[in-house]
């Protein structure tokens, strides 16, 4: 598949340790601090690794979500939890290197935990599509992951990225821009996986239309591929899709011009017509999406064990330029291979059909 799916880096992050100070030592609150670094820590073990499967991955998500919800919301669901700012979070930019952004801001994490892991479906989507053979059932699993990795995005950008503290910075992962053609992107590919390659021919194009525009295809995707950039670079025009259509073409637009000098006598126009782009029927939708309950373990007495004063007692300059260059950057994500084979796709065009 040449890398079909998402390329982009995972975001990378610092550790976390959830040292929340309490106004008494209690068990419960102990073992949610305990409980939040060990879940955090797993997810992001996870992440690297499209090659899991996704029942290992869903739950593992869950479960910090449902720990970092008592972060953000107060037990009873009716303001904001007064542990919100209580924790420092960094996290990088998928497309802006290695330089982290910190927020004392527990919404922060939780979007850029959604962006994470909507990246990792669709890298888990690429995963799959890359084999040399796709069934039925794992083609199924490429459009699900798209699906559920345009929802997480999706629902992190209409839920909660209106809800940070600051605006998200030009070309940072919660642009409005960058987040929506993320967005689109994760649908799209996920229309892909429902689209025959017959079904191009009925649904309104002429094969001069078809000329015209796979030519144009052709031309973006060398361009495209020679764009430097962060993630993997792609090579389009290599996939069998590619390579196929072109033959296909010609032979029916020659078909269709000795059937037309023979029987139809139809002038064909010199400029193609424009097509009509108005039509959703039978277009993919992102998966909705919503956090998981809160964990058990935040009751309101586990709640209120936990000290507001004695958290904020951190340097509050340690958000300042300075203290974020005396830091330094992070490393980037180490991520698993995933295996392309360098063999065709065992169909006529090379997708993986729905």
């Amino acid at each position: 598949m040449a890398h079909w799916f998402h390329r982009n880096p995972l975001k990378a992050t610092a550790q976390v340790k959830f040292d929340l100070k309490m106004v008494a030592s209690d068990s419960q609150a102990l073992k949610l601090c305990s409980d939040l670094r060990q879940a955090r820590a797993r997810l992001l073990e996870l992440f690297p690794d499209a090659n899991h499967e996704i029942d290992v991955v869903e739950p593992a998500l869950t479960l910090y979500l449902a720990l970092l919800r008592g972060l953000i919301e107060a037990p009873e669901g009716s303001d904001w939890s007064k542990l919100r700012h209580s924790v420092r979070f960094r996290w990088t930019h998928s497309m802006l290197g290695s330089t982290p952004e910190a927020h004392f801001d527990a919404i922060f994490e939780l979007v850029s935990v959604l962006q994470n892991a909507a990246f990792w479906y669709m890298k888990h989507a690429s995963k799959v599509a890359a084999q040399e053979e796709v069934s039925m059932d794992e083609a199924k699993i490429v459009h699900r992951s798209l699906r559920r990795g345009a929802g997480l995005l999706k629902y992190a950008q209409e839920e909660w990225v209106n809800k940070l503290l600051e605006a998200p910075k030009p070309g940072s992962d919660g642009d409005p821009r960058v987040h929506t053609a993320y967005l689109n992107q994760a649908t799209a590919e996920a229309q892909e996986g429902r689209v025959l390659l017959g079904a191009t021919f009925g649904n309104g194009l002429s094969c001069l239309q078809c000329c015209f525009y796979y030519e144009l295809a052709a031309e973006m995707c060398k361009e495209y591929g020679q764009t430097k950039g962060p993630g993997t670079q792609a090579k389009p025009e290599k996939h069998q899709f590619f390579r196929r259509i072109a033959p296909i073409i010609a032979r029916t637009l020659e078909k269709c011009e000795r059937e037309n000098g023979m029987i139809y006598h139809q002038k064909v126009p010199y400029d193609p017509p424009q097509l009509e782009l108005r039509a959703t029927y039978g277009l993919v939708s992102p998966d909705d999406y919503t956090l998981p309950p809160a964990a058990p373990l935040w009751s309101p007495v586990t709640y209120a064990a936990f000290d507001l004063t004695k958290n904020l007692a951190e340097d509050p300059g340690a958000n300042s330029k300075s203290a974020q260059k005396a830091e330094g950057d992070l490393p980037p994500v180490k991520e698993a291979d995933i295996h392309q084979s360098s063999k065709d796709h065992k169909n006529n065009s090379g997708c993986s059909l729905m």
